[in-house]
């Protein structure tokens, strides 16, 4: 499998960058039919492919010496992307960082590990990593960063406590946090879900370039 796929122009010629993070089991093909309606011709996307299919092979609420060295060695390919696109010109605050699943809560463990003013965050049904009753040490750097999480009360991989947990977690760092809890909903990426990240998106690639 490709190390990653990409998708739209140049990274010269776009208006900003996606990097979109797939679930377990899946492949970048997966989250760029989830979200190709979120779109737009002028977002250059960079879709890194998980080896086996996998970014970490235990639960995300596991010990987190059980996911190691495999979590953090994603979390440099991650940052290899983001670092790259930033000396190739792309400020950070046209760079969103997304997920679905495994690969939203990659997306968290990235912005924690790595905060900066991004263009966005977008936890697609995911949350950040730990055990339950994990504290995780208070980030800055945010600056109103437009946060999207999303979630489930019947998720069976991400409840949603932890989702509210992640929430919590971004709003203290000083992000602008949108919390959607859809009631019912299986684990996948509804209608909705796209339309708020399609807005996310827009409002991205039309802000002042700085």
């Amino acid at each position: 499998m490709e190390e990653h796929v990409t998708l739209g122009p140049s990274l010269a010629d776009a208006s900003a960058l996606a990097v979109m993070l797939h679930g377990r089991g899946q492949t970048p093909k997966s989250i760029a039919l989830n979200t190709r309606p979120a779109t737009r011709p002028d977002l250059r996307c960079v879709l890194p492919a998980a080896p086996d299919r996998t970014w970490y092979p235990k639960r995300f609420m596991a010990p987190p010496a059980e996911n190691e060295p495999w979590l953090s060695q994603t979390i440099e390919r991650v940052e290899a992307i983001v670092a790259g696109a930033i000396a190739g010109g792309m400020p950070a605050g046209r760079i969103v960082i997304l997920g679905f699943s495994q690969g939203a809560c990659v997306a968290t463990e990235q912005v924690r590990r790595h905060p900066r003013r991004y263009g966005g965050l977008v936890v697609l049904t995911g949350g950040l990593i730990g055990r339950p009753g994990t504290v995780w040490p208070d980030v800055g750097g945010l600056g109103g960063m437009p946060v999207l999480i999303t979630g489930s009360n019947v998720d069976e991989f991400i409840p949603e406590e932890r989702a509210r947990e992640t929430a919590e977690f971004f709003t203290r760092a000083g992000a602008s946090v949108d919390l959607h809890i859809y009631p019912g909903r299986g684990h996948e990426v509804s209608r909705p879900e796209v339309l708020a990240v399609k807005d996310l998106i827009n409002a991205v690639c039309v802000s002042p370039r700085g």
